[in-house]
């Protein structure tokens, strides 16, 4: 299945990124990437986040007779396939059954349709991304390198939380690869989980204390038990993510500052994408299309209430989302404003709000599969978010053919 998930893959994304490797921002980027060849000291003094340039050069400069927009074209065909095998490995350790063919397949079809997956959109059939959160988007490169080491990223961290056996120190190496590598990639993940991951450690700790305090412990022993490495991983934690996020993104912010500044300005971005003309109802219905942009995991959440706000990787996504919406919402780069550069936060954490729901709704009905009965209730339950997933799909499925039938000025001023 993993071969033939490959293959799907390729299949899927080749001709996307070939026919995308001229255009949308991926012309910028691969001007860029040439820098890197012609002036490597000068493209390292100018360029903050720079794996997708040095990855294209490196395609660039090793294989004879290529140009650097196809360089670029195979650096994003890898970087799907990475994702394809990354959410594939998720979604076959979540269900932990054995490898049967209904279960092989339909592990197969929820990994393609995660790297698919869009926001209902079908109810503003000429407004399909402004306003949204997106979680797959063909026209930035940056965007669809920083997807893998993102995603490994967030579930490893879970990994630091209330572990029987704590994660041995050698484990900072690893963590602290992956985090520059994301941050490298580009910044925009980071930005919004070590905020969101903050905000669950200390939720974490407030539960352990007010446990402590309802069982009468000593202040003494509520502390060690929070320093517990079991509970919290802080060595791999502190060296591991945080110390080494805030190490770079200190250094991405010396290599590039906003010359317009950055500021608190509700709704702004919105608001120039309507006023530029890109689409007269990019401010509108707001709210309506924040539930459409995450319809999926509302539904899964809310309709298992009772199991899911108990589930740590769950409260963690939906954490990370809503810190990523409220910095689209909020925030403003006054270099180019409609450039809507906090939004890619939100895409992001999208993304993985999505994987994360999909995730928790195999393990709860794992048994389907093992021919095990369900209660009619369940069913309907069942039936229902699959249902709203599926919308999710051909919103999905329109949106890539639109990005294979479609000119960048078309898809801006007419579909976006």
């Amino acid at each position: 299945m993993f071969i033939i998930l490959m293959i799907i893959g390729f299949v899927i994304f080749e001709p996307m990124m070939m026919r995308w490797r001229t255009m949308g921002d991926y012309t910028t980027h691969n001007e860029i990437a040439l820098n890197v060849v012609n002036d490597t000291g000068e493209f390292f003094r100018n360029t903050p986040h720079f794996l997708y340039h040095v990855a294209t050069a490196l395609i660039f400069v090793t294989i004879p007779n290529m140009d650097i927009a196809t360089a670029g074209a195979w650096v994003m065909i890898l970087c799907y396939l990475a994702l394809i095998g990354i959410i594939y490995w998720l979604i076959r350790r979540s269900s932990d059954l054995p490898p049967s063919i209904p279960v092989l397949l339909i592990s197969g079809i929820f990994t393609i349709s995660l790297v698919l997956i869009m926001p209902i959109d079908i109810f503003t059939p000429e407004n399909l991304y402004f306003g949204y959160f997106a979680p797959n988007v063909y026209h930035n490169p940056t965007v669809n390198i920083m997807k893998p080491f993102s995603v490994l990223l967030f579930f490893m961290a879970l990994q630091l939380f209330h572990r029987k056996e704590a994660l041995n120190t050698w484990w900072i190496i690893s963590f602290a690869l992956v985090t520059f590598l994301s941050l490298v990639a580009k910044p925009s993940f980071i930005m919004a989980f070590v905020p969101s991951l903050g905000l669950f450690t200390a939720a974490f700790i407030l539960w352990r204390l007010i446990q402590g305090l309802q069982e009468k412990q000593s202040f003494m022993t509520i502390f060690k038990r929070i320093l517990d490495r079991e509970y919290i991983n802080w060595p791999v934690l502190m060296l591991g993510i945080v110390i080494p996020a805030f190490a770079i993104l200190y250094y991405q912010s010396q290599t590039w500052t906003s010359s317009g500044g950055i500021g608190i300005d509700p709704f702004r971005v919105f608001r120039e994408w309507a006023i530029v003309q890109y689409d007269q109802n990019a401010d509108k219905h707001i709210f309506f299309k924040f539930i459409m942009s995450s319809a999926f995991p509302l539904a899964v959440y809310f309709l298992h209430i009772k199991q899911a706000y108990r589930n740590r990787t769950f409260n963690l996504a939906w954490l990370m989302f809503l810190v990523s919406a409220a910095y689209a919402y909020l925030l403003v780069d006054y270099t180019v404003i409609a450039a809507g550069d906090f939004g890619w936060s939100a895409q992001i954490a999208a993304l993985i709000l999505y994987i994360v729901a999909t995730l928790f709704l195999i393990k709860e009905y794992r048994q389907v599969l093992t021919g095990e009965a369900l209660k009619p209730v369940q069913w309907l339950i069942l039936t229902l978010c699959l249902s709203i997933f599926v919308l999710h799909i051909i919103s999905g499925i329109h949106w890539y053919q639109l990005h294979m039938t479609q000119d960048m000025s078309d898809l801006i001023y007419i579909w976006w």
